[in-house]
């Protein structure tokens, strides 16, 4: 991984070492094997600018944040490799890196009813008007919103989705619950829990 200042965007004025100098947004060159990916590098949201130089990197400060920037996506690259094999591709890299931070408590709270259960239904061949298939499905959807309240979960980012069993901490709790609705109680199968949670593993990745 190389880093350079991107000269193609207009450069702005920062004040360095009592001057004022033109700066460019920083970003990452990063290669593996013969694919080759470039990554705007931001820090909570802002981009870092930069003189061509590069010279602002050996603030120590700025330094340490590159370092940890490094040993991130190093370490998104390794999990990925290791979890798509041959299917890895660094293409859209920059994308995923963004993504990975998102929580799915977030991602979830934008997804529609419609969009998250129709895909649910048919590949449990439901009739999404069935009685079945609407208190089964769409309370199962409105409950795992539910459980985006749990503190634990509210937390949960995509990377903790993907690597760190997220899936299966969702599944062990839609497991173990028993939802009330209208006096009724209803326990979500294994196969209902299996079809709700690989649907909105789409949504994730």
């Amino acid at each position: 991984m190389t880093f350079f200042a991107n000269q193609q965007l207009k450069p702005k004025t920062v004040t360095w070492k009592g001057g004022i100098v033109d700066a460019y947004p920083l970003y990452a060159f990063l290669i593996y094997g013969r694919a080759t990916a470039t990554i705007k590098v931001e820090r909570q949201g802002s981009p870092i600018l930069v003189s061509p130089g590069l010279e602002q990197l050996s603030e120590p400060e700025l330094h340490q944040f590159i370092e940890e920037f490094k040993k991130y996506v190093f370490g998104i690259v390794k999990k990925e490799i290791d979890l798509y094999g041959e299917k890895f591709s660094l293409m859209g890299i920059a994308g995923r890196l963004k993504k990975y931070e998102n929580r799915i408590s977030e991602i979830i709270g934008g997804i529609t009813i419609d969009k998250a259960i129709s895909p649910i239904l048919a590949k449990l061949n439901l009739n999404p008007e069935s009685d079945e298939g609407k208190r089964g499905f769409r309370l199962a959807f409105y409950t795992l919103l539910a459980f985006l309240d749990v503190p634990a979960l509210k937390k949960m980012t995509v990377y903790d989705w993907v690597f760190n069993d997220g899936r299966d901490v969702v599944k062990e709790i839609l497991l173990k619950s028993d939802l009330q609705v209208n006096k009724d109680t209803y326990q979500f199968t294994e196969l209902e829990i299996n079809t709700i949670v690989d649907t909105l593993d789409t949504h994730f990745r």
